[in-house]
């Protein structure tokens, strides 16, 4: 599960990753089902093209956003606090 550490939001699917960072930051980017590659509509680049395989597209997405749009996504679990 994908957090937004911006919104500090969780998202479940590739779906709502590009809803979420179209509708709340304005970043228009396109992620395949089937394919590893993430296109970058507003930086006009394809992420991911060297070695990347299908685990690695979350990975490369969240990269390109940390250091070109100043958005902190990760790929993880959600963690709950013990009481």
């Amino acid at each position: 599960m994908t957090h937004c550490e911006n919104c500090n939001q969780h998202l479940d699917s590739k779906r709502q990753i590009t809803q979420h960072l179209r509708e709340k930051h304005n970043v228009h980017v396109k992620m395949g089902e089937d394919s590893h590659l993430v296109y970058c509509e507003d930086c006009h680049m394809y992420l991911g093209r060297k070695a990347a395989c299908f685990n690695d597209t979350k990975r490369v997405l969240e990269k390109h956003l940390a250091k070109r749009h100043d958005i902190n996504m990760f790929e993880g679990t959600m963690e709950y606090e013990e009481q």
